[in-house]
């Protein structure tokens, strides 16, 4: 793995998916809920790949191999939070694991329990790097329940039209 990606900020956030052994449901270990994942503050003077690697053994075990641990390099997050920035980079393994740990969550679950901020798009991106929609057009709003109701009502009254 050549990673060539330098992190611009002083804390970085992981967001790596492990597959569960027996439905293959990647589950993601997180240590906080607002901006959830594995977070490090980073030493610039090492690689961020190395950093991330390392953050990822500590988290599952020793048992699991930096070869074993893809990272998207096409994908890092500026997120700013309480005065602080952090990178969010997004990963996986196709190893899988028998027993998750309690704080170990799928994306879905991740996304519903964040509070409702700006940086649940960024959640939302990583997600799709995670699914291979990458390259997909997805559009994506924040509106408050009312706006929402509105737009379910006025779209179920144009189907009717139809």
């Amino acid at each position: 793995m050549s990673l060539k990606i330098n992190c611009p900020t002083d804390h970085a956030i992981f967001l790596f998916g492990v597959p569960m052994a027996d439905n293959g449901v990647f589950l993601f270990p997180s240590t906080q809920a607002q901006l959830p994942g594995l977070h490090i503050h980073v030493s610039h003077g090492i690689p961020i790949h190395i950093q991330l690697v390392e953050l990822v053994q500590n988290e599952i075990g020793q048992d699991i191999k930096p070869s074993e641990i893809h990272i998207f390099q096409e994908f890092a997050e500026q997120v700013q939070y309480e005065g602080k920035s952090f990178t969010l980079y997004t990963g996986f393994t196709k190893e899988k694991r028998k027993i998750p740990l309690l704080h170990w969550h799928t994306l879905p679950d991740i996304l519903r329990k964040m509070g409702k901020h700006r940086h649940r798009l960024s959640y939302l991106k990583a997600w799709q790097v995670q699914t291979g929609a990458l390259e997909q057009n997805v559009r994506a709003v924040e509106m408050d329940d009312k706006e929402l109701d509105e737009l379910v009502k006025e779209r179920s009254q144009s189907k009717e039209e139809v």
